[in-house]
């Protein structure tokens, strides 16, 4: 599995949409009264189409911090990554897990090791790693600095 960007929009776009649709909301339940000739199950089934594109448009706004990306799936299929940061928009109903792209780093305790020769060594380390693909540390790995301490340890 390889990373590939997932397409988003300016979240400020969406919650354009988001006032659009809570206008027209206030607009139909408004008028409902106004109208004597008109049904007002019309306006009811209106103002329910309306709050439910606005469900919609709001389950797709998400926040991505600098150093840092999104995984996104749909009904468990892999969709994309999302690395631009700031206010985004994504298709609506999309999972998404954040990945950290930051430099991390382990300091692994103190392991006694026995060199050739048969003589105790006390070994430590700092691992120092970052994050290149979200898309395989998300679905390869099952915690990441939890992988990198079961590597340090099957090392020695």
């Amino acid at each position: 599995m390889f990373e590939r960007p997932i397409r988003s929009i300016n979240g400020f776009a969406g919650l354009i949409g988001v006032a659009f649709l809570g206008l027209l909301i206030l607009a139909n339940a408004g008028s409902i009264d106004e109208d004597k000739e008109e049904s007002p199950v019309v306006h009811v089934l209106m103002i329910i189409l309306f709050s439910i594109g606005a469900v919609c448009l709001i389950s797709g706004l998400r926040i991505i911090n600098p150093n840092e990306a999104m995984v996104a799936t749909f009904f468990g299929s892999y969709r994309g990554v999302l690395r631009t940061p700031g206010f985004r928009m994504i298709a609506p109903f999309q999972r998404t897990y954040n990945v950290s792209l930051r430099l991390q780093n382990f300091e692994s305790p103190t392991v006694k090791v026995n060199d050739k020769g048969g003589c105790p060594v006390d070994v430590r380390a700092v691992i120092v790693w970052r994050v290149i693909d979200a898309a395989q540390a998300t679905f390869h790995v099952f915690f990441d600095t939890f992988h990198i301490r079961k590597m340090f340890v099957s090392f020695f």
